[in-house]
């Protein structure tokens, strides 16, 4: 049970993380328009 709510935990974490890391991405390729 306690190693489930970890998991949970864990993948939370990363979902977080990755969505993160996608809005930058997606900022930087927004701002590489802009300039070009």
């Amino acid at each position: 049970m306690v190693a489930e709510v970890v998991f949970k935990r864990c993948l939370v974490e990363l979902q977080k993380g990755v969505s993160k890391s996608l809005k930058g991405h997606l900022l930087q390729a927004k701002r590489a328009l802009i300039e070009s």
